[in-house]
């Protein structure tokens, strides 16, 4: 041995985290008992009209966002939980455009009428409302929450000035 690297990490988690990513990118002669063959998942946001975000354990180069790898699938699942929540984004699996939108060749789903989506499939919700609400996820999903909370404020006071006190509500 000629040297040695010592690289510190804050916790277990980044360590394993760091691990996977040393032997994804070094792959070691004779790793013998550390092989890894799993993979953490991420949050994907798909480059695609209407985004849908939601969890892989596969990266394709195709031009949309990742958030990750998290080490824990609970708080993976529970984020997503609240990003759906808070922000009603897709979760159906249609190749959303809007010629086939204004063509009337989607219905809304289930997920609509439990007020868990807007409809962007049956135009519910205007394309430019729908990507502000995938851009305020992915502020979310950064970690930007100060200007986020700051915008969503305002909103909030503007929407009770205007004596729309339900739509205050739901920002709230």
């Amino acid at each position: 041995i000629v040297s040695v690297e010592v690289i510190l990490v804050d916790s277990e988690a980044e360590a394993f985290l760091l691990e996977d990513n040393l032997i994804k990118q070094l792959r070691p002669r004779y790793n013998i008992m550390l092989k890894d063959d799993k993979t953490y998942p991420y949050v994907r946001i798909t480059n695609e009209e209407y985004p849908k975000i939601y969890s892989t354990r596969t990266v394709v180069r195709d031009g949309s966002k990742y958030f990750g790898p998290y080490t824990d699938v609970r708080n993976l699942n529970h984020v997503l939980r609240v990003v759906r929540a808070l922000f009603r984004v897709r979760s159906c699996d249609l190749k959303l455009t809007s010629e086939a939108i204004d063509r009337g060749r989607f219905r809304v789903c289930l997920d609509y009428h439990i007020n868990k989506c807007d409809g962007p499939c049956e135009n519910h919700i205007t394309k430019t409302q729908y990507n502000e609400n995938i851009r305020a996820a992915q502020h979310i999903l950064t970690g930007k929450t100060i200007g986020l909370e700051k915008e969503l404020e305002s909103r909030m006071q503007m929407l009770s000035d205007e004596m729309k006190f339900e739509e205050a509500l739901l920002v709230r």
